[in-house]
């Protein structure tokens, strides 16, 4: 990284080594022939430090009595990166006086990959300067420390000086998401252009933000690393994120990675605080096949808690033999490490065509998946492949050919699972008309021909240019769909029919603000969560909808009574049943996802429900019979 002259001419440079795991600081030493310095560390090598993460020397000062002081980015274990100077002696030692064994380090942080340039003072001290990303500003810093490594005081604010030189994340990246947490809050998530970092926040119910959270409401893993996606999903334990990111980030004088990108999975709880007993202090980074993904698209949690990891692969060859990032696959144990049972070692790969492009899958509550993958065939016409996976991660063959379907369409925009039929979200713009649509098939492969008009349902005019549509189920068996159309984007809810829902906003559709990258949730109170990239910001927007209330209470309906309610074991439920009345009672989590229902005939006014076994969060709790339905939030204590 840095090359200097001693003053006895001998040259000394300053770099840094790495693996998958770890790297060292190094410095090389050369005789004036350009050969190595035996006299120096090792055979010419000395290696300054070593340790987890990404460790970089960035300058080397020669000092008058050719040692040299070596400037670098440490990443202090447990905390983050740091500005660190070493004291390198004339046989490669590291001065163990200088700083603090070995090391002066200053407080503030660093990016992974952000440069350290020194430089001397007059009267012999060293000067430190670099890039810090600090609660959203990118900060210009020098620091100033005696040769023995101490941080001068009176340099400064107790040695550091810090400037603001640019006070916002210019905009968001394409990649803001959120999820809705069993507190009430909502944890959300953006890469800011200005450095390809990940970025969480939690707003308050109230669409506030909760500074009570990480920094000043914000939390940074600044590792400047060019986040490409970052999907997320939750249960009532955990929410999950994987990260796909690569080394490389514009906007910074740093290293370039030129491998595809790599994914990491963070679990955090419900709290928005990383879960540090998975994997490495809450934070997998599984490796599989050639060790990387060209993008995660989805991810998924299975009933037992396994999580479903779905993308693009790159270093595969398509069906003609030219590169080509091949779909795929992977489930991880609830530990975060791959689940050799699943599929291949852990991993399915779908080589179905050439030139792969978006996925989406699903899992039903039984524990099928179903996998989509949009590519060419071989007649160059873009087909949306459609498959069928047992638990396992193996083919369902009952499912149309031999656990295969196809038409023709130019994206999938996702899919969901409705009463054991399958839902696709697809533009064809090869159409005439429908360009964007709903699609819903059957177990077994075929069209469901009740859905629509024979399995289709409109989300578009001929008129109106969509930039993205994303749709999901709702716990009353609904369908709600936000159409970005470049004239007025909207929001449909749809009977369970397909027929639209005309009791849903303006009959049955919301004039809502334009995002290009939406994504969907419900809160705690299932209430309909819009997040996505608004240039320059970050936008959230909620809708009210059928089972939501308008304060963050926990309202009960009027016919239905339910205590106590919160609860640590039982619900009662008193209601005035008729004699031999049938009624279904189920109770959901916040993400839809059906934990258990009951149908009974009731003769009496109360009945009681066992939720002893349930973690602590909120529930939606409906109850149906034959002449109404209504939805109640309960809370698990």
């Amino acid at each position: 990284q840095d090359v200097a002259i001693l003053p006895d001419g001998k040259v000394i440079v300053s770099g840094y080594s790495k693996t998958f795991t770890s790297s060292s600081i190094i410095c090389w030493r050369f005789l004036n022939d350009g050969s190595l310095d035996g006299s120096f560390g090792t055979d010419g090598i000395a290696t300054l430090y070593s340790g987890s993460k990404i460790n970089m020397a960035w300058s080397v000062l020669p000092q008058a009595d050719t040692s040299a002081i070596v400037g670098a980015s440490v990443y202090k274990e447990g905390d983050d990166y740091h500005p660190g100077i070493f004291h390198v002696l004339n046989n490669g030692s590291v001065d163990q006086d200088f700083g603090e064994n070995g090391i002066a380090m200053a407080e503030y942080k660093l990016g992974t990959s952000t440069r350290v340039i020194g430089a001397k003072t007059p009267d012999g001290n060293i000067l430190l300067s670099g890039t810090v990303f600090d609660t959203g500003d990118n900060m210009a810093t020098l620091s100033q420390f005696y040769l023995n490594g101490e941080t001068d005081p009176i340099f400064g604010d107790s040695g550091n000086v810090i400037v603001a030189t640019d006070t916002t994340w210019s905009y968001f990246g394409e990649d803001a998401d959120c999820n809705a947490l069993s507190n009430g809050r909502i944890l959300c998530k953006a890469t800011p252009q200005a450095n390809g970092d990940l970025v969480l926040f939690q707003l308050l119910d109230n669409g506030s933000i909760d500074s009570s959270y990480g920094q000043e409401g914000y939390l940074y893993f600044n590792n400047h690393e060019s986040t490409t996606s970052g999907p997320m999903t939750s249960d009532s334990n955990y929410v999950y994120l994987a990260q796909s990111y690569s080394c490389y980030s514009a906007n910074e004088d740093v290293c370039i990675d030129s491998t595809p990108n790599k994914i990491r999975i963070y679990r955090f709880n419900h709290e928005g605080v990383l879960d540090s007993g998975y994997a490495n202090m809450g934070i997998s980074e599984p490796f599989f096949e050639n060790n990387y993904i060209g993008n995660v698209h989805n991810i998924a949690i299975q009933n037992d808690g396994k999580l479903l990891v779905g993308g693009v692969q790159s270093g595969f060859e398509d069906l003609s033999g030219y590169p080509a990032n091949v779909p795929f696959l992977v489930r991880l144990n609830v530990d975060g490490s791959i689940d050799s049972s699943f599929g291949t070692n852990g991993v399915d790969l779908f080589n179905w065509g050439y030139q792969y492009a978006a996925i989406a899958f699903a899992v039903s509550d039984e524990g099928k998946i179903v996998f989509e993958s949009l590519h060419y065939d071989s007649a160059s016409i873009a087909t949306l492949g459609i498959t069928l996976l047992k638990e396992d991660g193996n083919v369902d063959s009952s499912f149309g050919i031999n656990g295969y379907i196809s038409f023709i369409a130019t994206e999938t925009r996702g899919c969901f699972w409705m009463d054991n039929k399958i839902i696709s979200v697809v533009n064809n713009w090869n159409a005439p008309l429908v360009k964007e649509y709903l699609i819903r098939h059957n177990e077994d492969g075929s069209i469901d021909s009740s859905f629509g008009t024979n399995g289709v349902v409109a989300l578009d005019s001929v008129s109106s240019y969509i930039y993205t549509t994303v749709a999901m189920s709702l716990p009353d068996g609904k369908i709600i769909a936000y159409v970005g159309a470049s004239q007025t984007p909207y929001v449909k809810r749809f009977n369970n029919d397909g027929s639209i829902d005309s009791t849903f906003g303006n009959f049955g559709v919301a004039i809502v603000p334009e995002t290009d990258a939406p994504h969907m949730d419900l809160s705690w109170d299932n209430k309909i969560l819009i997040t996505g990239h608004y240039v320059p910001d970050f936008l959230i927007a909620r809708l009210l909808n059928d089972v939501s209330t308008s304060s963050s209470s926990i309202d009960q309906v009027s016919t239905l009574k339910i205590f106590p309610n919160p609860t640590s074991d039982q619900l009662v439920i008193n209601y005035p049943f008729s004699s031999n009345e049938q009624a279904v009672i189920t109770i959901a989590d916040l993400s839809g996802k059906i934990l258990r229902e009951e149908k009974v005939s009731y003769s009496g006014d109360y009945y009681i429900i066992n939720v002893n076994d349930f973690p602590a969060g909120i529930y939606l709790l409906t109850f149906k019979t034959k002449l109404e339905s209504m939805s109640v939030k309960v809370m698990k204590q």
